[in-house]
């Protein structure tokens, strides 16, 4: 049983991404109106600009850079819909040891990439 008894905050944490293809990860590291990580085939950078109010965190993303790998097709894929999301995401929450990102159609799910994660 892991027990967390420390509070999670949107930058200095590597994020890593729920539900990838399997074998690839896609991580997030905000810090300073900055973010990179792995796009799962690529890695990334760009800016990106939050603010927290009562009730609704926002969030804005872009613009981002790639490096220009290839991967094989379905990577490729996951990779433009997941950094299309980020272009396009609203809003944040932390909560727990999660950090969901919103955009419009959907949300992108976070854990800490060394820390505890949920129980499937």
């Amino acid at each position: 049983e892991v027990t967390f008894s420390g509070e999670y905050t949107l930058e200095g944490t590597t994020w890593l991404l729920d539900k990838t293809i399997p074998g690839s990860e896609i991580t997030a590291l905000l810090v300073n109106g900055e973010v990179s990580g792995s796009a799962g085939c690529n890695t990334y950078q760009g800016t990106y600009r939050s603010t927290r109010a009562a009730g609704r965190n926002t969030i804005e993303f872009g613009p981002l850079a790639t490096t220009r790998m290839m991967c094989d097709e379905a990577l490729m894929d996951q990779e433009q819909i997941y950094l299309a999301a980020l272009e396009s995401a609203t809003e944040y929450t932390v909560e727990g040891f999660a950090l969901s990102i919103t955009y419009p159609g959907g949300e992108l799910l976070f854990y800490d990439k060394e820390g505890p994660r949920p129980r499937r």
